[in-house]
């Protein structure tokens, strides 16, 4: 979209040349040749060559109007390369944002995770010198599998984040995530 805004400008450029160039003189070259054959079988080469001048007297303003449009055009063409831009850095702001939140994210789920594995440290022991009930253990255990969860899709939304923001970029390549890619920094 950018590129055909940028594109829109070079048209506009162009049209206002040309809406300029109606006002100036115009000389142009013209000429003819052509072959006459009287009834005699004879022929004869005739050619005109010459030179018109062409000066605009008055034209009740319509070249300055048309002047005026294609500056018109080509401020409306500059603006909507602007907003273009402006989308974008919006569109990358938004996407970097992501990537941090789903990093914070990521440390946060991390961190649950080692707390329930604590936590089934804790029951296990609990458990096995009598002092909890199986209950307390199962409950410890599905906490653990719930952070895990938690974990991977953390990792999930990160990677979908770090993907749109590459999009966004225009840095997306299949290359991206495999094994072997350069990690982005989080």
């Amino acid at each position: 979209a950018l590129h055909r805004a940028q594109i829109g400008i070079d048209a506009a450029d162009e049209r206002v040349d040309i809406a300029r160039s109606e006002r100036r003189p115009q000389l142009n070259l013209i000429g003819s040749s052509r072959y006459l054959e009287s009834s005699f079988g004879e022929g004869q080469d005739e050619w005109q060559v010459g030179l018109q001048l062409s000066l605009p007297l008055y034209d009740g303003s319509a070249r300055s109007d048309r002047v005026s449009q294609a500056v018109i055009a080509r401020q409306m063409a500059q603006l909507e390369v602007q907003e273009q831009r402006d989308s974008l850095r919006f569109q990358v702001s938004e996407a970097y944002s992501a990537v941090n939140t789903g990093a914070l994210q990521l440390t946060v789920a991390g961190q649950g995770l080692t707390e329930a594995e604590e936590v089934l440290r804790i029951e296990s022991l609990r458990y096995q010198t009598g002092a909890s009930t199986i209950t307390d253990l199962l409950g410890a255990e599905a906490d653990l599998w719930n952070a895990r969860a938690k974990q991977m899709q953390a990792h999930y939304d990160l990677l979908i984040s770090k993907s749109r923001l590459l999009k966004t970029a225009g840095l997306l390549k299949p290359e991206s995530f495999s094994p072997g890619a350069p990690q982005q920094r989080e």
